[in-house]
């Protein structure tokens, strides 16, 4: 059983507000302040040029893109197209994307709407390493979006096919008054693809686009969407996540494996999995269903996408997709199972949050319309609480859920590293962190003294597990009577129940997962014991917290 929603605490800094942690040395999400001052940023990008591994493109709403230097510094402005752009209502400079083979070909596209209300996909050329040659715009084809300001899409992302994705919308007013999402011959209301070329009309059609043949519009790949602000893809797995805003009921958030093919994510069938109307539509079956929806509740209002973080393996965050609300400013992590979905609402702020990005080196940032572009950054305060002794260490807590969700503590910094690099064979890139359990003094020559007691560890590569206990009589008992396990040593000296400022460590066994869990968190354990897949086993040893 995966822990994580109880584990995961946010801390946010500058003007960002979040609810207190639960836990002071959970793991902790930051939303470090990078730079501010921007006007309306509503995009970030990055190259895959390696002499460009400091920066960050930040797109303005208005018609430019500034760069931002990894430390905060101003770079100046890479290209500015704001007399090519209207801007009332959600129109813009919306969307860009460089292309996979930048550093040689110096191309990146943008999408924006045009003097006439349309909506522009073009091409331009670097110029210089700080700078785009405006000269060197060609357009790839226009989509009509006449008489509403709204709904334009505005997501522009590179496949790991090679091809540029686009997100477009059902042409705005409400309720798809055009009905173009389930329109085949329609652009808008879809997710389209392309293969860049070099010539003219500068693209072409990737075999697998299900028009590609005839019977609707050749580029449309995946369709039922209403407005996809922002979509990303999972660099590790090839997947697809689409943030597609909703009517007045829902907002969703869409994934698609890299295998799976094109899908009618069902708007405007459905919103959400809310029927919308009826005529014309198909079966239930016919439709994608969301991963994730939400209501408006709490003055949410409009869902944006985001990317999913695969920055250090053994981050606690690795493999979860981050994505907001504009209005509400909620922050969540998504992380797909086999068990599906599972959410967590990591941060409370209140910010209109605009857009996430992936920087070159797989760092992700935020930024809010209001200006300011953060950093998302993990953190553990491996800090004793006052009062612990002397010499005491921190019990670091990882979990693999490639390892039939299993836990592993260890207080060895030399471990920890090894599972937070999960660079080896022997792990396999499969642990990630949970922070901090609680704190331990180590063994001294193998023996305990003053009010504590040696905690013996065993593993069982038979249930890839490991078990903990101070009792003697276990020991003994896994030593001798019990194959499964081999003994490992004295891992600690853990206080009796006299000492002060300790309490107890719950464990748990679940015959469904052949797992034992650890915890020192209450809310944990409540929730574990009103979990029937866990039997309490009490408390085998303390630890100061």
């Amino acid at each position: 059983m995966h822990m994580l929603a109880a584990a995961v605490t946010a801390v946010l800094v500058a003007v960002l507000v979040v609810p207190a942690p639960a836990s002071a040395h959970g793991p902790k999400v930051t939303f470090r302040t990078v730079a501010s001052g921007f006007s309306q940023p509503v995009d970030l990008a990055a190259t895959a040029d390696p002499d460009d591994s400091e920066r960050v493109f930040v797109v303005e709403k208005g018609g430019t893109i500034q760069i931002l230097d990894a430390d905060g510094g101003d770079g100046g402005t890479f290209l500015d197209i704001s007399g090519l752009v209207i801007t009332g209502g959600e129109q813009g400079l919306l969307g860009l994307a460089f292309h996979p083979d930048y550093e040689t070909n110096g191309f990146f596209y943008v999408y924006h709407t045009n003097a006439a209300g349309n909506n522009v996909l073009a091409r331009y050329t670097r110029d210089t390493d700080t700078a785009a040659d405006p000269g060197s715009r060609v357009e790839l084809f226009t989509i009509a979006h006449p008489t509403h300001s709204n709904h334009n899409g505005g997501a522009l992302r590179f496949g790991g096919d090679g091809n540029l994705y686009l997100g477009t919308g059902d042409g705005g007013g409400g309720g798809d008054p055009f009905e173009t999402a389930q329109d085949p011959d329609e652009p808008r209301g879809k997710i389209l693809r392309v293969t860049p070329e070099d010539s003219a009309p500068y693209y072409s059609i990737p075999a697998g686009n299900p028009y590609d043949s005839g019977g609707g519009d050749e580029r449309v790949y995946h369709s039922g969407l209403r407005n996809p602000w922002r979509i990303g893809f999972d660099p590790l797995t090839g997947g697809l996540y689409i943030g597609d805003v909703g009517q007045g009921a829902r907002e969703e958030i869409d994934t698609r494996s890299a295998a799976a093919g094109p899908a009618n994510f069902g708007w405007d069938c459905y919103e959400g999995t809310n029927v919308f109307e009826s005529a014309g539509c198909g079966s239930a079956g016919s439709y994608r269903f969301p991963d994730f929806q939400y209501g408006h509740e709490s003055g949410r209002c409009s869902v944006t996408g985001g990317e999913v973080a695969r920055q250090t393996s053994g981050d606690f965050l690795y493999g979860h997709y981050f994505f907001g609300d504009f209005c509400g400013g909620d922050v969540w992590t998504l992380e797909s199972t086999a068990k599906g979905a599972q959410v967590n609402r990591i941060a409370d702020t209140d910010q209109n949050i605009s857009t996430f990005g992936r920087g070159p080196d797989g760092a992700l940032y935020m930024a809010t319309f209001g200006g300011t572009v953060y950093e998302v950054e993990s953190s553990i305060d491996e800090t004793p609480p006052a009062g612990t002794p002397a010499g005491t260490t921190a019990l670091y807590r990882f979990y693999s859920p490639k390892r039939g969700n299993a836990h592993f503590y260890t207080l060895s910094k030399s471990e920890r590293d090894q599972l937070l690099k999960n660079d080896n064979d022997q792990h396999g890139g499969s642990w990630r962190s949970e922070g901090v359990t609680g704190f331990l003094p180590p063994t001294a020559s193998g023996t305990c003294s003053g009010g504590r007691e040696e905690v013996y560890r065993f593993y069982s590569s038979r249930f890839q597990s490991h078990f903990y206990t101070v009792n003697e009589a276990e020991r003994n008992h896994l030593q001798t009577g019990d194959p499964n396990w081999k003994f490992e040593g004295a891992m600690a000296c853990a206080p009796v129940s006299a000492v002060a400022d300790s309490g107890p460590l719950y464990r748990f066994w679940s015959p469904r997962f052949r797992k034992h869990f650890f915890t020192a968190s209450l809310a944990e354990r409540n929730a574990l014991l009103s979990d029937q897949n866990w039997d309490p086993e009490g408390s085998p040893f303390r630890v100061f917290k």
